[in-house]
């Protein structure tokens, strides 16, 4: 019996712990029991981190395109106040504008101005030559008038009577031609005799051809020296446009004019010359 119980014994080697090996077991198992809890609470936490930063990407998202959208509604309505802004200063200095346009004279103008246009003037030399004389202004309104009545390939050489400090507007219509009520065509051709000049004068102007005899006869009225019997070699060649308010008189001093002011361009000043000059020249052509 004790035998059987000493075989019993040797084949339950494995037998229960004792006190004292249970206390053994428990403290090799631990560190690994607590090396699984923290696995755990490190997986946890890592999970809850991740889990967390879901919402925090998608709000930061989510702000962006708020912030995008903010700032595209803040520029808009500070380009519709600059907008509103400019309008509103415009229309509050409007009408000081009126004080930057161009100067012009309010007409009907004084005295005669004699203007030669030559063959390939364009409208800013004739421009240039009105403001020069006194006739307009500033260069720009006249510059201005020319383009509203389409007049700057129209323009056409020639000598034309005006006045000091006319309108710009007015200025153009003589020089253009634009109404038979305004001015009064007249072309002179070259080598014409005194007679023949005084005709086209007449019929281009309506005044009696009488008229202009008597006045031509009488040269010392356009101070021309004692030696000039008429006006004949005085009365310049070329196209005219005379104003209808012209008489016989200021029509004659205009081409008169014309021809003094070719002779001293030449060199010739003295009266006496020019008389010469164009005795000379009358005589040739004789």
């Amino acid at each position: 019996m004790s035998e059987r119980f000493r075989g019993h014994g040797h084949e339950s080697s494995e037998s229960p712990l004792q006190p004292s090996q249970y206390v053994e077991y428990y403290e090799a198992a631990q560190p690994h029991e607590e090396h699984e809890e923290h696995h755990e609470e490190h997986y946890e936490e890592h999970h809850e981190a991740e889990y967390a930063s879901l919402p925090s990407r998608r709000s930061s998202r989510v702000s962006q395109r708020v912030r995008r959208r903010r700032r595209s509604v803040a520029f808009f309505v500070i380009l519709v106040l600059f907008v509103g802004v400019v309008f509103f200063a415009v229309q509050a200095i409007k009408p000081m504008l009126g004080g930057l346009q161009a100067a012009d004279y309010p007409g009907p103008g004084t005295g005669t101005v004699e203007i030669i246009v030559p063959d390939g003037a364009t409208g800013r030399t004739v421009a240039t030559e009105l403001k020069e004389k006194d006739v307009v202004a500033s260069e720009q309104a006249f510059l201005e008038a020319l383009t509203a009545a389409d007049g700057t390939a129209a323009l056409q050489p020639g000598t034309f009577s005006m006045k000091a400090q006319m309108k710009a507007s007015d200025a153009v219509s003589v020089l253009l031609a634009v109404s038979n009520d305004k001015v009064h065509y007249a072309a002179v051709a070259q080598n014409l005799r005194i007679k023949d000049t005084l005709a086209v004068l007449a019929e281009g102007t309506g005044i009696s051809e009488s008229e202009f005899e008597v006045l031509a006869n009488q040269p010392a009225l356009f101070g021309l020296p004692a030696q000039a019997k008429n006006l004949e070699g005085y009365l310049s060649p070329g196209e005219y446009r005379f104003p209808i308010e012209l008489d016989a008189k200021g029509i004659l001093s205009e081409m008169v004019a014309a021809t003094e002011k070719s002779l001293t361009e030449a060199g010739v000043t003295d009266p006496a010359d020019q008389y010469r000059v164009r005795h000379d020249r009358q005589h040739h052509r004789i």
